[in-house]
């Protein structure tokens, strides 16, 4: 019998080394899940830099193509951008509204002749994850 009086009295853990345990865990998995999701955060700003460059990319092209069959090239001098009609046709387009690009209109474009020597700076602009305003620019300097 004093056997399991003994045994009774040495074995489990007391609350206080219970909390112990728990507060370890809890920090460990609050420093992983903070971690996690700053490199979530830091991979979705980088594929919207990524998809706005690409819009700004395609939007030189168009430029680029513009302005080789636009015959009035006055036309090109205040702020505009170059919207896509349907799969083939572009216009150029001057208010806000039809500078807004896929997906879901979120990138707005502009494009505003620079100086007389046909450099066009191309602006793609949104609204970050942090919520402030990003943008992409690109300078083009046509040989037209």
């Amino acid at each position: 019998m004093v056997n399991f009086y003994k045994s009774l009295g040495k074995s489990g853990d007391t609350i206080v080394e219970v909390l112990i345990a728990i507060m370890v865990v809890s920090s460990v998995l609050t420093g992983a899940f903070a971690i996690s999701n700053m490199s979530l955060k830091s991979i979705r700003m980088s594929q919207e830099r990524s998809e706005a460059q690409k819009i700004a990319q395609q939007s030189v092209e168009s430029l680029n193509g513009a302005l080789r069959t636009n015959t009035n090239p006055s036309l090109l001098t205040s702020d505009f951008c170059i919207a896509q009609v349907s799969d083939v046709d572009t216009i150029i387009a001057y208010s806000d509204d039809d500078c807004l690009n896929a997906p879901g209109g979120r990138y707005r474009t502009k494009i505003a002749k620079v100086d007389a020597n046909s450099t066009y700076k191309v602006t793609v602009s949104w609204d970050g994850l942090n919520g402030k305003k990003q943008e992409v620019i690109f300078y083009y300097r046509t040989s037209v």
